[in-house]
C-alpha cells in the first residue's frame, strides 16, 4: 500500500486535531490547510499525538525496504511526510 493510501486510511483528523489544540488553532488561521497536511509535513518529525502507529510504522519501515533506518529515522520520516505531501496535494 501507497503512503499516500496509509495517510488516507488511518489518520483521524478530529483525533489528530483534538490531541494538539494549537494545530487546531493553526489550521483555523489557515497556516496549515488541515490536520493532515500539518501531521505529513511536521507532526510526524515532532512525534505529535494522534498519529496511528500503524503510520509511523509505515513510516519508518515499509516492506519494500531491506531493512529500517536506525541513525536517521527522524530525517527518514522527514523525507517520506514530504513526498507524500506532494502526492495528496498534487
Amino acid at each position: 500500500m501507497s503512503h499516500a493510501n496509509i495517510f488516507l486510511k488511518d489518520f483521524d483528523e478530529a483525533t489528530y486535531l483534538k490531541l494538539n489544540p494549537d494545530v487546531s488553532e493553526a489550521v483555523r488561521n489557515r497556516s496549515f490547510t488541515s490536520g493532515l497536511e500539518h501531521c505529513i509535513s511536521h507532526g510526524l518529525h515532532e512525534d505529535r499525538p494522534g498519529i496511528p502507529q500503524s503510520i509511523k510504522d509505515h513510516m519508518l519501515y515499509s516492506p519494500t525496504e531491506s531493512s529500517p533506518p536506525n541513525i536517521y529515522a527522524k530525517e527518514f520520516m522527514a523525507m517520506r511526510a514530504s513526498l507524500i505531501l506532494r502526492t495528496l496535494v498534487g
